[in-house]
């Protein structure tokens, strides 16, 4: 969308906190203003955590989203408060008849190539190169229609119901240095400064060798 920034906060976790303790900030900037600069809503109720105003409350699920509507400019009198983006989602409502749907979104490691480091790095697991450990599955399902209240007009009050789980499972790839001959003595500068040395020719003449 024209006037949307992003930086490279990670996405992968929902809710206000990810496992390692850090806050799962949105990092959306709408017209130039700060990623906090923006106002969520679902069905036109606050979406948003008032401390820090950088974290979603709820998070339905896609199948639970009737529309949603991002607004950046010349809004409208029931919105405001911030000065970014107005973002407001709607969700479905029962029917007149009885629908619902089961999901589930999977990732594995054995749909998945091994990524750049592992295979530069060569690390191996059970003699050869392996993919990192994935497990990712989120679930659910929804049900909605008529509330049957014992009358033969049933399209006036209706319902609907979403159930949703998740399980996740992932290694993070690490990536580290080991120490040479110099840092084990204690020449941590000659050892930094050793591949630059290299380069140059035994008598110190560009023009030789």
């Amino acid at each position: 969308m024209p006037g949307v920034t992003a930086n490279s906060t990670d996405e992968l976790y929902i809710g206000n906190s990810a496992p390692a303790g850090t806050a799962a900030t949105l990092p959306y900037s709408v017209n130039g203003n700060r990623n906090s600069g923006n106002n969520w809503t679902i069905d036109g109720a606050d979406n948003v955590d008032r401390g820090s105003n950088l974290t979603l409350m709820m998070f339905p699920s896609i199948d639970s989203i009737a529309e949603f509507k991002v607004e950046r400019s010349l809004y409208t009198a029931d919105t405001g408060r911030a000065g970014g983006a107005q973002v407001n989602v709607v969700t479905k409502s029962g029917t007149s008849q009885y629908h619902g749907d089961l999901y589930e979104f999977v990732r594995n490691n054995a749909f998945a190539a091994n990524n750049w480091i592992n295979n530069a790095q060569k690390v191996l697991v059970n003699g050869s190169v392996q993919v990192p450990p994935l497990r990712w599955n989120d679930f659910g399902g929804t049900i909605g229609g008529p509330v049957p209240l014992g009358h033969k007009d049933n399209h006036k009050t209706f319902f609907f119901l979403l159930g949703r789980g998740a399980a996740h499972h992932h290694i993070h790839d690490a990536q580290s240095d080991a120490a040479d001959a110099g840092h084990g003595t204690g020449h941590i500068f000659t050892a930094c400064l050793h591949p630059v040395h290299d380069l140059l020719p035994v008598d110190g003449h560009p023009d030789s060798g």
